[in-house]
């Protein structure tokens, strides 16, 4: 990202600030001393998030562009990172390891996942099952997957992709004992409760078998996603690569 690029990213950032500040005895007055100020906070409220919700595709959009042309470059020296191959595996990985979950049971997930990971969330399948509880994943869908950061190391095992992801199911706790739902994610209405859509950044790692899931973050703002890497360090190939980190 360009100098003038990343200086008109923070103004814009800044306005928003400042709008939220001026907005807040509006929201104040509007909740102590009638209905009329309330409407007014609501459409600045609407109006920042927009523009917030603006800026963030912009970014991603520039993540995606530079981590897509560092995995165009490095596929003519190594096959592993052709970009589709990976989005393919990642779509693989993604409800295979939703249905284990539901399961109560990452064990046939294992080669898809490192083994920190697996253990992880093993435990917490543990804890749920000690508790009478069980997480039931169903309706599972995936709306994209982008790339928005690369890390290619000399060794390949520090080798990393991260994606940003946008999936839908519907998810809810039951419990195992009374086969009672005791809590459903999103909103609840309805006997069935309705599907949830999330954002999600997922990692990546190179494994002895093809990339692995190495962890899975809800940090999916403008700075969480402005703050991975697109870094190409390996200098084994024929011609030395560097693509910058955007910043």
């Amino acid at each position: 990202m360009s100098i003038k690029a990343r200086h008109l990213l923070w103004l814009t950032l800044m306005v928003m600030v400042v709008s939220l500040v001026i907005a807040g005895p509006v929201l104040a007055r509007g909740g102590g001393g009638g209905g009329k100020g309330g409407g007014g906070a609501g459409i600045i409220a609407l109006i920042v998030g927009g523009i917030y919700y603006i800026i963030w595709t912009i970014v991603v959009m520039i993540r995606n562009y530079r981590a897509s042309s560092a995995l165009n470059y490095l596929r003519d020296f190594d096959p592993a990172w052709d970009e589709k191959k990976i989005n393919e595996r990642i779509s693989q990985i993604y409800f295979e390891v939703q249905h284990a979950w539901g399961n109560g049971n990452m064990d046939p997930v294992a080669h898809y996942m490192s083994p920190i990971l697996r253990e992880k969330w093993q435990l917490q399948l543990c804890g749920n099952t000690n508790k009478n509880l069980r997480n039931i994943c169903e309706q599972i869908s995936l709306h994209s997957i982008e790339v928005v950061g690369v890390l290619d190391l000399p060794n390949d095992a520090q080798d990393r992709v991260y994606v940003l992801i946008k999936g839908e199911m519907l998810d809810y706790m039951i419990d195992t004992v009374s086969k009672e739902i005791v809590k459903r994610s999103g909103n609840d209405k309805g006997a069935e409760g309705e599907k949830e859509s999330f954002w999600e950044v997922w990692t990546l790692k190179r494994g002895d078998n093809g990339w692995v899931l190495d962890e899975t973050s809800e940090e999916t703002g403008i700075l969480g996603i402005m703050k991975l890497p697109v870094d190409c360090l390996d200098n084994t190939y024929a011609m030395k690569v560097r693509c910058e980190n955007v910043q």
